[in-house]
């Protein structure tokens, strides 16, 4: 499948001359006068790579490429820029283009930047996929169980979903609410994006404002995250405030950008913790007394090649661990 260029400059004959390039290379081209015209088409064809002129009207190439890593954080951009701007465009690198071109340029350097900056892209992507995949195996060994009622809390983690994603998963301390929240993040579209996690009970009350949502000079989990996950342990210990600021960044969540996805732990559902805000989709997580015969997948994982007497396995599946699967997993480490 041929791949998509978009030129931005407002030379004439700089566009038709790169258009002639990238037409005879194989390219499917498209043209851009400026960074408002390049924004506004770059939502309906989705190029590969932009070649991006870094002095231009209405809104310079800095500007423009700012813009592009916010909507458009996959795509590649090549900055095109005269010998005195040498400077800014290796500003524009910091900022995330890939690479610069010296005007004048030849056709064969364009070519040759064009092919390295979008291999580069492709080992990048088959970085983060094998990442995924090993992510979400290691995801799905930690979900241990058969019992129905983990079974169905599993399964709900980890089915797609429509709309955001969102999801309450409530239960006890130690029954596995966050390694569900993991293998919901693993399974899913923004599994190559990062999954940011953070226990409120270990954030001072007066931190939990900034901490999610930034401030001046500050980068919090909400941006962090990106696309992907910003997972909160331990929902009950979210302040009124921080929650205020969490609700309205979820109730303004554009459609067509991409937003972090949340998912909460806590130990009661959320029409008892929350008064009002955005839905989540609940999932209820058994305590590992109420499914007690998966103890013995638990052994088998943790103790590799090791088998207890009958009596013990027995004497495990009847005490009531009070501490959940967590404190199972210590008294065999022990």
């Amino acid at each position: 499948m041929a791949e998509h260029a978009l030129i931005v400059d407002d030379e004439p004959n700089m566009r038709w001359v790169l258009k002639e390039a990238l037409d005879g290379a194989g390219y499917v081209v498209h043209l851009a006068a400026n960074g408002r015209e390049a924004l506004a088409l770059m939502g309906d064809v989705a190029p590969d790579v932009v070649l991006l002129d870094l002095k231009m009207k209405e809104m310079d190439g800095l500007s423009t490429l700012q813009r592009i890593r916010e909507r458009f954080p996959d795509v590649v951009v090549i900055m095109l820029t005269a010998y005195g701007t040498v400077a800014t465009a290796v500003q524009a690198m910091q900022l995330g283009a890939a690479d610069f071109l010296r005007k004048p340029f030849d056709v064969e350097e364009v070519l040759f930047k064009l092919q390295r900056a979008l291999e580069r892209r492709r080992l990048h992507h088959e970085l983060h996929a094998l990442r995924a995949r090993e992510h979400q195996m290691r995801a799905t060994t930690t979900c241990i169980g058969t019992h129905p009622r983990w079974r169905t809390a599993l399964d709900q983690a980890t089915t797609p979903r429509q709309g955001s994603g969102d999801l309450w998963l409530w239960g006890p301390d130690g029954s596995g609410r966050a390694t569900l929240a993991r293998a919901s993040h693993a399974a899913s579209a923004r599994c190559r994006a990062p999954l940011v996690e953070i226990d409120l009970r270990s954030v001072p009350a007066a931190a939990q404002s900034t901490l999610l949502v930034g401030d001046q000079g500050y980068e919090g989990a909400w941006q962090q995250a990106g696309h992907g996950s910003l997972l909160l342990r331990n929902g009950a210990s979210l302040q009124p405030d921080a929650w205020a600021q969490l609700a309205a960044l979820l109730a303004a969540r554009p459609t067509n950008t991409p937003q972090p996805c949340v998912l909460i732990t806590a130990h009661q559902p959320a029409a008892e913790a929350l008064q009002g805000g955005p839905p989540f989709a609940e999932i209820a997580v058994p305590a590992l007394h109420e499914h007690g015969d998966d103890i013995a997948l638990f052994v088998h994982a943790w103790l590799p090649g090791q088998k207890l007497a009958p009596q013990v396995l027995q004497r495990l599946q009847r005490y009531t661990w009070p501490a959940n699967v967590a404190e199972l997993r210590g008294v065999l480490e022990r």
